[in-house]
């Protein structure tokens, strides 16, 4: 896939992702296994999140937001180490540090179907296993939210 500036999309989604992370819009969580990174999680207050042709946090979920909103948008799993909970790991310590901060609520953005091309917002079913619900579905995108209050 290549972007509108005729390069990799994933490397400019990095390289969007690095310029937030330094202006302290988005925080980005790792996961180490033995002082390697093997999962990361990028996750920050919805508002941050300014609307782009990335999408990450549609429109309509904006729309319905209950209050201070932590957005998760992005996992990112070495393959090795996909299905051995990583991803669970880092929602549930955003989920903590969320708590921790006075967020109302918790949300991410699952496709419906399973299988995109480029599917890096996680599935619904791992936001169920934490607890979160659909709040709305639009789209081809699944709202999954987990009240904090």
């Amino acid at each position: 896939m290549v972007s509108e500036s005729g390069g990799d999309i994933k490397g400019t989604l990095r390289r969007y992702a690095e310029k937030m992370l330094h202006e302290g819009k988005i925080t980005g969580y790792l996961a180490f296994h033995d002082e390697v990174v093997i999962g990361w999680c990028n996750a920050g207050d919805m508002n941050g999140y300014v609307p782009n042709r990335y999408q990450f946090i549609p429109d309509f979920a904006r729309d319905i937001a209950v209050g201070k909103t932590m957005s998760i948008v992005c996992f990112a799993i070495a393959p090795e180490y996909r299905g051995k909970g990583v991803s669970t790991a880092l929602l549930e310590r955003v989920v903590s540090d969320a708590a921790e901060q006075g967020y109302a609520a918790v949300e991410g953005y699952a496709y419906v179907k399973s299988g995109e091309e480029f599917d890096f917002k996680g599935p619904a079913r791992l936001y169920e296993k934490s607890g979160f619900s659909a709040a709305a579905e639009q789209n081809g995108v699944v709202v999954m939210r987990r009240s904090l209050l």
